[in-house]
C-alpha cells in the first residue's frame, strides 16, 4: 500500500528528482509552489515516489521495492485518484527498463497507452535572433499575471489561491486570441510554458510566436529561464519551439492510465 506524505514531510523525496529538467512540476510540489500530493512506499525509507500536481500529471522515480508489485502500486494509487472522479491519468517517468515491463503488463479493467515526450531548453543566442515587429505592429501584447489555481480550488490547493505567474496575451479587435504563460510549475531559476490560440481562425499567423516571445524576454529580464515540453506528435508545438529558439534537451515515456469503470 501507498502511503501519503504530509507536506512537512515533501522533501524527503526531493532527492529522486533533483537534477533533472522534466521534473520541475513535481520538485514545484516538493517546494509548495503548485499545489499537490506526494505518495511513496514508504514513510521512513521511501525507495520510489509518486508525485501528483493537482489538475495536471504525476510523476514517478525511485526503484520498485521487492515487497510491492506494479499491480499493488496501481492500485493503491488508484483508491487516491478515484476519490476525485478520475479515470484517466498519466504518469512521467525517465527511461527504466524495469518499470517498463511493469507499466507495459496489463490489469483488469485498466488500458495503459505509452507516448513519448520532449524537453527543450532554451538557446538565448537563437532566440535574440528572432524578429516579431512585424507581427506585432498588428496586435496589442501586454504581460500580465495569471492564477495557478481556479475559484473553485480545492481544500489542498486553496492556500494558493491568490497564487499567480506571469505571462503575456495577444488582444486583437479588443478580444484576447492568444495567451503564453508560466503555468504554475517553477523551481529555483527555471520555469514551464503553456501557450494556447483560443480562436482557430487566427492560427497560423504568428501571434503565438509574438505571445512568446513577449513572455520569454520578460522573464529573461527577471533572470527566468523557460522550458517547453510537448508530445513527439505535436507538430505544431515542436515547430514553434523551434522557431522561439528552443532546442530539444531530452526525451522520456509518458505512460496513459485509463480505467475501464469508476
Amino acid at each position: 500500500m501507498l502511503e501519503q506524505l504530509h507536506k512537512n514531510q515533501y522533501e524527503i523525496v526531493e532527492h529522486f528528482f533533483r537534477g533533472h529538467k522534466q521534473y520541475i512540476p513535481a520538485l514545484s510540489v516538493i517546494y509548495g509552489n503548485y499545489p499537490g500530493k506526494i505518495f511513496v512506499d514508504s514513510v521512513i525509507q521511501p525507495n520510489f515516489a509518486i508525485v501528483w500536481a493537482l489538475g495536471r500529471w504525476l510523476y514517478c522515480e525511485g526503484d520498485i521495492p521487492k515487497n510491492h508489485t506494479y499491480g499493488s502500486i496501481i492500485d493503491s494509487l488508484w483508491q487516491f485518484l478515484k476519490i476525485e472522479g478520475k479515470s484517466i491519468f498519466e504518469i512521467y517517468k525517465s527511461e527504466n527498463q524495469e518499470w517498463e515491463k511493469e507499466f507495459s503488463a496489463n490489469l483488469s479493467n485498466l488500458d495503459v497507452k505509452k507516448h513519448w515526450e520532449s524537453l527543450y531548453t532554451l538557446n538565448i543566442g537563437k532566440f535574440r535572433e528572432l524578429d516579431t515587429r512585424q507581427i506585432e505592429s498588428q496586435v496589442d501584447c501586454q504581460i500580465d499575471q495569471f492564477p495557478i489555481v481556479t475559484s473553485s480550488c480545492k481544500e489542498e490547493e486553496c492556500e494558493l489561491i491568490n497564487e499567480t505567474r506571469f505571462g503575456s496575451k495577444i488582444i486583437k479587435n479588443n478580444k484576447i486570441i492568444a495567451v503564453c504563460k508560466n503555468n504554475g510549475f517553477v523551481h529555483n531559476e527555471s520555469y514551464f510554458i503553456s501557450v494556447e490560440t483560443f480562436d482557430k481562425n487566427e492560427q497560423g499567423k504568428g501571434y503565438a510566436t509574438v505571445a512568446g516571445a513577449k513572455l520569454i524576454e520578460y522573464g529573461l529580464a527577471r533572470n527566468f529561464i523557460p522550458l517547453w515540453e510537448t508530445t513527439h506528435d505535436n507538430i505544431a508545438s515542436h515547430k514553434l519551439a523551434t522557431k522561439l529558439g528552443f532546442e530539444r534537451n531530452c526525451s522520456y515515456p509518458v505512460y496513459a492510465f485509463h480505467y475501464n469503470s469508476i
